[in-house]
């Protein structure tokens, strides 16, 4: 029995000692976690350093006999708090993260944490029940009665475990300098950009040589017919060969796109979408578009033949079959590549979508051709979170903060906190906050935001407004026209928030 006991002691106080170091850690995103749960912001900051200190004394207390049975106490009723919380989350539908032992595992919580929470239980009882009349049980005592190999073999395990926890922590800080080295990188990128000088990524010609011969294919169609490139080919119209893939998001959002430019262009250049997976997963995806020319690859056999080897990615193909563009790879790109093709304006350059943390971005106050401040936004239609179609209309007379999201962008997550505060003040009341989002309705509602969220899965309306990263914000005024230049990035979308408040409330 005794055995037994200084086991789960030690066992439970290993699994309090990681959760609280690793909180310790990260202790952003225990912030998060903690106003995930639904606890108020103010609590936050306290909670997120008292939560892991409380661990890591239990872990201390259940590791010396003395506090043994003081320590089996705290955990148990630390995991009833627990368990109490996330039962309550569950029940209420949201899919918050367990952030239980930092950036070493995050879960959305579920069954398996009540299940997990449950054994741990289980050990701090028998803990609480065994422990009182019986302290005594400790590491020495239980050394005795190994021989001198199995005490070699423990301490060599001993220190695999320390040696993993370690590595684990230089990881998780190797990982953070990584980003932070990526923000300045991008920072860099828009600053040379400002002054007219190009993405390094940009000066680098990739595909086939341009005035090379394209390679010639036949492809199945998603329509069930057949299609060779040397049909499109008739001296009259160029080819514009977009590679896909039924799983790509930026591929779906620039669906939106390529229909239109196939119905505007439709005299001087042909969009030939080359995907590849089964013909009914396709389908279900380009069909709402409308979409006359979209191929079936095996494999990638026929990107292969065009060095494209990222998707989306696109090349121009001219009417006498040579090639007569690099490979545009990203949506940007090819939106550019049609643009220059056209004779068209390009949309104004802008932060790629999740990455809304820059604060040297180009001037927005144009937002996209023929829109600027004073003129009316552009009109939209999306579902909300219950599928209830929902218009911009729908807030005339309302001053609206419009504002582009995605749940998955973590400068958006990051914000969110702040975002929770800014909806309960009496500050912004004079302002409507409308969230237009991609993700699903699942993972909208676990922000829970008292705002209203529309769905707008290929980004559509976010191009419309011409923003081109997440999060960004545009304030639309009373009269449904442009009242702002676009904010991107978390500091510039809460400080438009801040200093349109103010305003309003003056004027009121």
């Amino acid at each position: 029995m005794n055995t037994a006991l200084l086991l789960t002691r030690l066992l439970l106080a290993g699994v309090f000692a990681v959760a609280g170091f690793a909180k310790l850690v990260d202790r952003s995103g225990s912030r998060k976690t903690i106003t995930d749960f639904g606890f108020p912001v103010s609590l936050a900051g306290v909670l997120s350093v008292g939560l892991p200190l409380i661990e890591l004394t239990i872990a201390v207390a259940l590791l010396a006999p003395r506090f043994a049975w003081w320590g089996g106490l705290g955990a148990l009723s630390l995991l009833l708090l627990f368990t109490v919380a996330i039962s309550i989350n569950i029940a209420l539908g949201r899919k918050t993260k367990c952030h239980c032992f930092g950036q070493l595992h995050s879960a959305p919580i579920g069954l398996s944490t009540l299940v997990r929470n449950s054994i741990l239980a289980a050990g701090a009882v028998f803990v609480v029940a065994q422990g009182w009349g019986n302290p005594d049980p400790n590491v020495l005592s239980l050394l005795h009665n190994f021989t001198g190999t199995e005490i070699i073999i423990l301490s060599f395990g001993a220190a695999t475990v320390l040696a993993l926890v370690a590595e684990s922590w230089l990881v998780i800080h190797l990982m953070k300098q990584n980003g932070r080295l990526l923000l300045r990188i991008d920072e860099l990128d828009l600053r040379l950009n400002a002054v007219g000088i190009p993405q390094i990524k940009n000066l680098v010609e990739t595909g086939l040589p341009v005035g090379t011969a394209a390679p010639l294919f036949e492809l199945p169609l998603v329509s069930g017919e057949h299609l060779a490139l040397s049909s499109l080919l008739n001296g009259r119209k160029s080819v514009l060969l977009v590679f896909s893939d039924p799983n790509c998001n930026p591929c779906r959002a620039l669906l939106t796109d390529i229909a239109a430019w196939e119905r505007k262009f439709e005299r001087e250049l042909t969009p030939v979408i080359v995907s590849r997976g089964n013909k009914e997963n396709n389908q279900a995806i380009v069909d709402p578009y409308g979409l006359k020319f979209v191929g079936l690859q095996t494999d990638r056999e026929v990107a292969e033949m065009f060095l494209a080897n990222t998707t989306p990615s696109a090349v121009l193909i001219g009417a006498d079959g040579s090639i007569r563009s690099s490979l545009a790879i990203g949506s940007e790109a090819i939106i550019e590549l049609v643009a220059r093709t056209t004779g068209t304006a390009a949309p104004v350059a802008l932060p790629l979508a999740g990455n809304g943390h820059h604060k040297n971005t180009p001037d927005s106050s144009f937002l996209k051709s023929g829109s600027k401040i004073g003129t009316l936004a552009p009109s939209f239609r999306l579902p909300d979170l219950n599928a209830k179609p929902v218009n911009l209309s729908d807030f005339q007379g309302r001053n609206v903060l419009l504002l582009f999201w995605n749940p998955s962008c973590r400068f958006c997550t990051g914000m969110l906190s702040e975002l929770q505060s800014w909806e309960r003040s009496e500050k912004y009341k004079q302002i409507d906050l409308l969230v237009i989002s991609t993700g699903t309705a699942e993972a909208n509602r676990a922000m829970n935001l008292q705002s209203t969220v529309l769905l707008d899965q290929d980004f559509s309306v976010g191009r419309s407004f011409a923003a081109g990263g997440t999060p960004s914000a545009v304030l639309i005024d009373a009269s449904g026209k442009i009242a702002s230049a676009l904010a991107v990035g978390a500091p510039q979308v809460l400080a438009l928030a801040e200093t349109r408040a103010e305003h309003a409330v003056v004027l009121s």
